[in-house]
């Protein structure tokens, strides 16, 4: 198709997506039509990445006077993504310059650094998002425009040179996408998956009262439609594909290792469709049937097919004999009696499992259940129950972060904030917090402080007079509860009985190190005050703690 025809195309279906949507005027400047038709993509960016509609997607818009750089923000809670976008539309050929993105990555770093003085409005709205987002969201650059051409060699540079230096130490925290013309208009002329080929092996079916046809589906084949649809795939699904989890890490795991046993382990997908027509119809076995599968969306399984989809690119031939069982629903306009949002909605109340739930295991998580019980308290650690803390009530989630504060090894604190679900696995990590000598009561005692330690922190982020520490308090949360737990238990304050701490003392500790480390780090010019890479970094940590140790001989 020629080229101008298609920016056409863009332009008409932008305006009818959010013609009378987005406002007229940016303070006393009034919006033209390439101003509109770049917010119009900013909000674009957010539908296309995260499945949301264009009602909701332009409340995250952020472009306009005082925007930083950053033309859009949302935190998809889903994905356990954070999308920066930065989005520009142009007569012509030409994408974003230089200046655009050097003004992008400084704004980049602002939000990272929770620097929003100078942010306006619709940012500074997202900012208790974003401090949660940064505490375990994977963060996304988004860069769209209406352009064929990729960002020039220079500008790539740029951005490639910046999420390099923040990811280190094997933790990816950004990760930069560039979407451009073809991409844009693919997904405003496809709103849905129209037709599919679909092969099923021993595969068998029910006609009433709904059809369904259900068999084997080859690994390969559904990563060749999640290479080919991506997110398209989900349409329907209350979850997308969420990438670094500890489940997903697990399903890629077996995958690569245990190929043959995959279909035993997995539950399987299940796929709505407007029409499946099965088109082998002179077949005479139902070892093998091929079918046509319109208005596709797989309901259940978005993260088995994301797995997928990632060995797939990596190394398709690990997929060769990986089967995958599949329920083929057809749902139309002829179903009575059945709604396709309730049966997505029930079709994803089963729990996944994850490393934590094997944790329940281990004899040493009943022995320490036991334990807690004789001295008053709740021990939570199965899944299933009602997991909200209170003072005679401790989590599995927090005393996994308790006990690795009390560990001597400084390291366990970068993985407790850069890859928290490492420390619940089959591993060394594991096995350094559970073990015969975890003690019940010095394991509620560092509970019991780091909930005040973390209640401090949340107390200090609000006060103005802290706002140079903020990006310690924030990024450096576990760090801070590690220094102070390391102190409590040199002065034998965590072992022997239950304990009450002094919240004043503790509240003085905390500021005195937030300094402590704040000289530290203004001492090493390279960090230039990245704390939201520092405290993830292993030898970061390691270096920091070895000068507090330094300056207090």
């Amino acid at each position: 198709m020629v080229p101008d025809i298609i920016q056409g195309r863009i332009k008409s279906k932008l305006k009818n997506l959010f013609e009378n949507k987005l406002p007229k005027k940016d303070g006393n400047f009034v919006i033209d039509e390439n101003k509109f038709l770049s917010m119009s993509l900013a909000g674009l960016a957010i539908m296309m990445k995260t499945g949301i509609d264009e009602n909701e997607a332009i409340k995250y818009i952020t472009d306009g006077f005082g925007d930083c750089g950053i033309d859009a923000l949302y935190y998809d809670e889903k994905q356990e993504k954070l999308f920066i976008i930065q989005s520009k539309f142009s007569n012509g050929n030409n994408g974003i310059q230089e200046g655009d993105i050097l003004k992008f990555i400084a704004g980049i770093s602002q939000i990272l650094n929770l620097k929003f003085d100078d942010c306006n409005d619709k940012i500074k709205f997202m900012r208790n998002k974003i401090e949660t987002a940064l505490d375990k969201a994977k963060i996304y650059l988004i860069l769209i425009h209406n352009s064929s051409q990729n960002l020039p060699p220079v500008s790539l540079k740029h951005i490639n040179d910046f999420v390099n230096s923040t990811n280190s130490d094997g933790i990816e925290i950004l990760k930069f996408e560039e979407v451009k013309n073809k991409d844009i208009y693919e997904f405003l002329c496809q709103e849905n998956i129209k037709e599919m080929d679909c092969i099923l092996n021993n595969w068998g079916n029910i006609n009433e009262p709904y059809r369904v046809y259900y068999g084997i589906l080859s690994a390969k084949q559904l990563g060749s439609w999640y290479e080919e649809y991506g997110n398209l795939l989900f349409s329907q699904n209350i979850r997308f594909y969420k990438e670094n989890t500890e489940v997903n890490a697990g399903i890629k795991e077996v995958l690569k290792n245990e190929p043959e046993n995959f279909f035993y382990y997995n539950n399987g997908i299940k796929i709505l469709c407007s029409s499946v027509e099965r088109t082998s119809v002179k077949a005479t076995t139902k070892d093998t049937g091929t079918f046509k599968l319109k208005g596709v969306s797989i309901i259940n399984g978005a993260q088995t097919t994301g797995a997928i989809g990632e060995i797939y690119k990596e190394n398709r031939d690990l997929l060769e004999n990986v089967k995958v069982f599949v329920q083929l629903i057809e749902i139309n306009e002829n179903s009575k009696n059945i709604d396709k949002n309730t049966i997505t909605k029930l079709s994803n109340t089963q729990n996944s499992i994850s490393s934590k739930d094997f944790v329940s295991l281990d004899s040493n998580q009943a022995r320490l259940k036991n334990e807690f019980e004789n001295l008053g308290y709740e021990y939570v650690y199965k899944s299933g129950s009602k997991e909200i803390p209170n003072d005679k009530k401790i989590v599995l989630d927090e005393l996994i972060i308790a006990l690795t504060c009390m560990q001597e090894d400084i390291k366990l604190i970068a993985v407790a904030k850069g890859r928290v679900g490492d420390l619940t696995g089959n591993n060394d990590y594991y096995t350094k917090l559970f073990n015969e000598r975890t003690n019940a009561i010095s394991a509620i005692n560092a509970v019991k402080a780091i909930r005040i330690i973390q209640n401090i922190i949340d107390e200090l982020k609000k006060l103005d007079e802290n706002k140079e520490l903020l990006g310690i308090l924030v990024h450096g949360n576990r760090f801070i509860a590690y220094l102070i737990l390391q102190d409590l238990n040199s002065d034998n304050q965590l072992l022997g009985q239950i304990q009450e701490f002094n919240k004043e003392n503790i509240k003085l500790a905390i500021i005195q190190k937030c300094y402590d480390i704040l000289n530290i780090v203004r001492q090493n010019n390279e960090w230039d005050e990245k704390y939201y890479n520092i405290f993830k970094t292993i030898n970061k940590c390691e270096s920091i703690y070895r000068e507090l140790q330094n300056n207090m001989c």
